[in-house]
């Protein structure tokens, strides 16, 4: 990564937390990003103590970006060129449509950063067995637990947007389409798990799952999908992380 790249980023990364500061703290348009959520009420919306996994994901970025100066000459670095600056943006974006209540926007942007890191995160060599922890915790974790969370949030988005826009949902209930979207999830964790061996991503959809459970306590049917779902994964990562210790016992 050049000089130039790895500066641009760091000052992409500045303007990502004033504006996200600013969102919580003016806030913007008068209300806080969570108000906002609020006046949008889809079920598969997370409690609110699942956003607090965006502390953790900035972090991690500035965990990055640490790296991205201490080991500048790493070749996984050689495909992000400005990506990140890019990503840091739409987040900033987002945050300045979603306050506004451009719903469209919105999700417009959100889907551009959840393409953008996509590229990133399939310029990461994953086949490496990651036996440098630095690399593992500052160039892989980062971006497996931003793209399982902006994975969750483009969900909850087009859910949001289709609620402002009125949809009722072809005449399915609610609630059915809350399971639906929770399995949608579910899947997109078995998928990076099976094909990216990402124990990360999936812990991020687990978290946002217990989430959509609590949040919808009094929805027995979307709790129990939540829930189960949540708790299905869990078994599912315990078992495939007891096959990995049998393996390497036989080896």
């Amino acid at each position: 990564m050049t000089r130039a790249e790895r500066y641009v980023n760091l000052v992409a990364f500045g303007l990502m937390i004033l504006v996200n500061a600013m969102a919580s703290l003016l806030p913007l348009n008068g209300r806080t990003t969570g108000e906002i959520s609020e006046l949008y009420p889809v079920l598969i919306t997370p409690s609110g103590y699942v956003f607090a996994i965006w502390g953790l994901i900035y972090l991690l970025l500035a965990g990055f970006l640490a790296y991205t100066f201490l080991r500048p000459e790493d070749p996984r670095l050689n495909g992000f060129h400005y990506l990140f600056a890019l990503s840091c943006l739409l987040n900033s974006a987002w945050l300045f449509a979603w306050h506004w209540e451009n719903m469209s926007l919105a999700l417009t942007i959100m889907l551009a950063l959840l393409a953008t890191l996509m590229f990133i995160y399939a310029n990461v060599n994953y086949s490496d067995r990651w036996r440098s922890l630095l690399a593992f915790w500052l160039l892989k974790l980062p971006f497996s637990i931003y793209l399982g969370w902006i994975s969750v949030a483009t969900i909850v988005n087009v859910s949001v947007t289709l609620y402002a826009a009125g949809w009722t949902g072809w005449g399915i209930s609610p609630p059915v389409w809350a399971a639906i979207m929770v399995l949608i999830a579910a899947v997109l964790a078995l998928l990076a798990v099976d094909l990216r061996n990402d124990r990360a991503f999936a812990l991020v959809i687990i978290w946002a799952l217990t989430g959509v459970g609590a949040r919808n306590s009094d929805n027995l049917f979307v709790a129990v999908v939540a829930w189960g779902a949540a708790v299905g994964l869990l078994v599912f990562l315990g078992w495939q992380i007891a096959g990995d210790r049998e393996r390497r016992i036989v080896r």
